[in-house]
């Protein structure tokens, strides 16, 4: 232990650790902690009840306090403080402890310049991962005590807000949602509310009438409640979100007909001028691959023999049935049946499913776009019993690249089959300027073949490319008639999408006239799920609320 009681000698060591109004008296130095014993430098105190000036020592006491580290060592401050007498007669409170005017409150155990340390940490990370950080810098808390540090912060008042943003969020996704609040010019969070029907948004808007603009989403409720509140506020339309609502009946027109628009992708090997199709674009499937090893005579045998051998030596390696199965490509029941034996069945075994009899069905099911899963469905109704992981196999092993164990399903003449784009992608790329974005060949050439075929699809990525260009720098005119094309496209989906933007018509315009958007508020509820995600299973409303407002990052 080192002690030093010459304050000339380490002045500027004394000048470090010295709080205002407080006199050191001596510093001792023990392993990685540093104490400080200390006395208030004022003789009188004020009584906290009447104000009265008291020095008159009745007794003394010692606080312990922890401080902001010094070169990596915990601060310790033994702090002597008076007890005094007040002479009031008619104060109540006879005896008080004198106080400090700044740098400590009352009772508590931590400096302000370390309490505040740790609420600016707390704000920004979880209270777990606060405590484990302040036994880094020397002043240990738990997390408990992190989270009292940020419930006691006070929430700064939000006055002459004149462009404000407001979005919904998340607390239990579908379940309860809430609205936040965001100042559009300092791009920082002004309040969150709970719920998010319109009657928390009237309630914060009668308190901030001063509100000029106001960006939001396409919600009705937030729009009805800004027209009853400040009908005089200017309400604009998030162009992200306008664009989302295109897309999104895009895609459910696209899906609805999707049968009929990719019906040239799924014709038999014929272009246009009688040619063949490419071999990029189909895989031919001929009806002279139809053998496998069990149509050889005498093969049969052999080939069960090897299968067993095989399942034994997996089983032995400690392989499931399943993984067995899906390696070998067989069923796992024939798995299950070979476990228990000990030599492979003589007796030839007729397949359960017959195929070749729902063969016509699976190839008009195919014809019409259906996925192997709605395939399977329909036959199932037809009286086939096999499972699905069974047909799934079978089905998608044609002759192209059938495996050599497992007889491929036969089909007559020459059919072609491809993998086309799926209703998502289709609505995806129909945004795009340049198709040439496409990165895979493949998609890019279906994409073309589909334009060709459906004047459909190149109506909608023309209105589609209009629709994006007039919401960039288009005029209210422009947009009037964008609405008359899509409506005389004659889709009921689209025109549902069209009724709602004339409910919303005036935010539109102003979306189109203005630079605002709401990317500053989506950033801001992003910032707020990062916020949420942190506090584990202790975030509380009001805890939240108070690390989205104060917190700097998320």
């Amino acid at each position: 232990m080192k002690q030093f009681a010459n304050k000339s000698k380490f002045s500027p060591f004394y000048a470090l650790l010295q709080l205002p109004g407080i006199t050191i008296s001596e510093v001792l130095i023990k392993d990685a902690q540093l104490s400080i014993v200390a006395k208030i430098k004022a003789k009188s105190g004020l009584c906290p009840q009447c104000g009265n000036k008291s020095s008159s020592v009745h007794s003394f006491y010692c606080r312990n306090l922890q401080d902001l580290s010094v070169v990596d060592k915990q601060v310790n401050i033994k702090l002597h403080i008076r007890k005094l007498f007040c002479r009031n007669k008619r104060c109540p409170h006879k005896i008080f402890s004198q106080q400090l005017t700044s740098g400590l409150a009352r009772y508590a155990r931590r400096t302000s310049r370390a309490n505040l340390h740790l609420t600016q940490m707390s704000l920004e990370t979880s209270a777990r991962k606060s405590s484990w950080l302040s036994k880094l810098i020397r002043i240990p808390v738990s997390p408990s005590s992190c989270l009292r540090l940020v419930n006691n912060c006070g929430l700064p008042s939000a006055d002459q807000i004149q462009n404000i943003g407001i979005d919904d969020w998340a607390y239990r996704k579908g379940i309860s949602y809430g609205t936040i609040f965001v100042d559009m010019d300092q791009g920082r969070v002004v309040d969150i509310l709970p719920g998010r029907d319109g009657n928390e948004v009237k309630s914060f808007l009668q308190s901030h009438k001063e509100i000029q603009t106001v960006c939001r989403d396409r919600s009705g409720a937030y729009s009805a409640a800004v027209s009853e509140v400040i009908p005089s506020a200017r309400q604009v339309a998030d162009r992200f979100h306008l664009i989302k609502n295109l897309s999104d009946s895009v895609y459910q027109l696209i899906k609805a007909e999707y049968a009929h628009l990719v019906r040239p992708l799924k014709s038999r090997a014929v272009q246009s001028d009688g040619e063949p199709a490419p071999e990029t674009e189909t895989r031919e499937v001929s009806s002279k691959t139809n053998e496998s090893p069990t149509s050889i005579k005498g093969a049969l045998s052999d080939y069960r023999k090897e299968l067993f051998d095989e399942v034994k030596s997996l089983i032995n390696q400690g392989l499931g049935f399943k993984t067995i199965s899906r390696r070998l490509k067989i069923s796992r029941n024939t798995v299950r049946k070979y476990a228990t034996l000990d030599v492979p069945p003589n007796k030839s075994v007729t397949p359960k499913n017959d195929y070749l009899s729902y063969l016509s069905v699976i190839e008009r099911e195919l014809s019409n776009g259906n996925n192997m899963q709605a395939i399977y469905r329909i036959i199932v109704t037809h009286g086939f019993q096999g499972s699905l992981s069974a047909f799934y196999e079978q089905f998608r092993n044609h002759p192209s690249r059938s495996s050599s164990r497992e007889p491929a399903l036969p089909r007559e003449g020459n059919l072609q089959y491809v993998s086309v784009l799926s209703p998502r992608k289709i609505s995806l790329f129909l945004s795009f300027d340049d198709l040439e974005k496409i990165k895979n060949e493949k998609e890019k050439q279906q994409l073309w073949q589909l334009l060709t075929h459906n004047s459909l699809l190149r109506n909608l990525r023309q209105q589609v490319l209009s629709f994006r260009k007039i919401l960039q720098g288009g005029t209210p005119e422009q947009f009037d008639q964008w609405m008359e094309k899509v409506t005389a496209m004659k889709r009921k989906i689209l025109n549902t999408f069209i009724n709602g933007m004339k409910r919303d018509i005036t935010a539109i315009y102003n979306a189109i006239l203005t630079n605002l958007s709401s990317g500053k508020v989506e950033g801001n509820v992003n910032r707020l799920k990062n916020i949420k995600r942190q506090m584990y299973g202790r975030a509380g409303f009001e805890l939240l609320r108070r690390k989205v407002i104060l917190s700097n990052t998320g």
